[in-house]
């Protein structure tokens, strides 16, 4: 099943087609600055982070599944949504779920829980 039924496999995104379609060098647009998506303000108002309320009440099982499940949402969503922000958010949650393997913590604004 692709994540993507109306494209092809492995197709690269309308801009990537277009830079490409007459073969010539095209500068690379620069990349927009990107908030720390690990760190945005919205949820560093509250005395506890959602995703450390999460950890905290959810099983090893179902934390797991939480970041894997937002990992692919970020992913899949790129291309037509948010792009590098996106993807940035994916590596967030990848880097969570990595350190989790690791050592059963995440590090969330600096503070290790």
């Amino acid at each position: 099943m692709a994540l993507f039924p109306d494209k092809k496999e492995h197709e690269p995104p309308a801009s990537v087609q277009a830079a490409g379609a007459n073969n010539a060098q095209q500068p690379i647009a620069p990349v927009p600055v990107v908030p720390d998506v690990g760190n945005l303000p919205h949820y560093t108002a509250n005395e506890i982070q959602p995703i450390e309320f999460m950890k905290v009440q959810m099983s090893p099982v179902a934390f797991e599944g939480f970041l894997r499940g937002n990992i692919l949402k970020y992913i899949a969503r790129a291309d037509r949504k948010n792009g590098i922000e996106d993807l940035k958010k994916a590596q967030v949650y990848l880097n969570w779920l990595v350190e989790y393997r690791e050592t059963g913590k995440i590090t969330v604004s600096g503070k290790t829980v």
